[in-house]
């Protein structure tokens, strides 16, 4: 039996994809033709004891029964360091697949952590490491709302706003 299916397609320019398919038993069965189909590094790690896995942006993470994290696809090791540590000792509330370029997973410390898969590196560290309430819209515009009542934004050009906006409607 399954408990969780991610099903993914990279980008218009390479035309491929697959499921992430986390069954009852624990394990994790991956397939396709992207990044995180060659699970040959971390495939006894994820054949049991899996209890949730995160997947987008060619990047697949899975979270152990005793809390651990493997993570695998196309991320440089550096970057799995500083993610493990960023996952260690929280819980995922919500995540976020950006348009297949991002990964956002945001925890239920407020914090939120933005792997972008083109440039291959965790990005808006100072903007998203606190007080973090929401994971808004999360398909095209990455749309973070802070418990301040200011909001995080990052989108591309498809929609006329480009880059990245901490936006505050507070009263001054």
């Amino acid at each position: 039996n399954v408990d969780k299916i991610f099903v993914y397609a990279n980008s218009s320019v390479v035309s491929v994809g697959g499921a992430v398919v986390l069954k009852d038993d624990g394990s994790v069965i991956v397939w396709g033709g992207s990044n995180i189909a060659d699970t040959s590094q971390v495939a006894s790690q994820i054949s049991s004891d899996v209890v949730d896995i995160y997947v987008g942006a060619n990047v697949a993470i899975a979270k152990k029964s005793d809390d651990s994290y493997v993570i695998w696809g196309r991320i440089p090791a550096e970057v799995i360091v500083e993610m493990k540590e960023w996952l260690s000792g929280k819980t995922i509330i919500s995540t976020a697949n950006k348009n297949g370029s991002a990964l956002v997973l945001v925890s239920d410390q407020g914090q939120a952590i933005y792997y972008d898969s083109i440039e291959q590196k965790i990005k808006y560290k100072n903007y998203l490491n606190s007080n973090i309430e929401k994971l808004l819209d999360p398909q095209t515009i990455v749309m973070l709302k802070k418990q301040d009542g200011s909001f995080f934004i990052q989108s591309n050009s498809e929609f006329g706003l480009h880059g990245s906006f901490h936006l505050d409607f507070r009263e001054p």
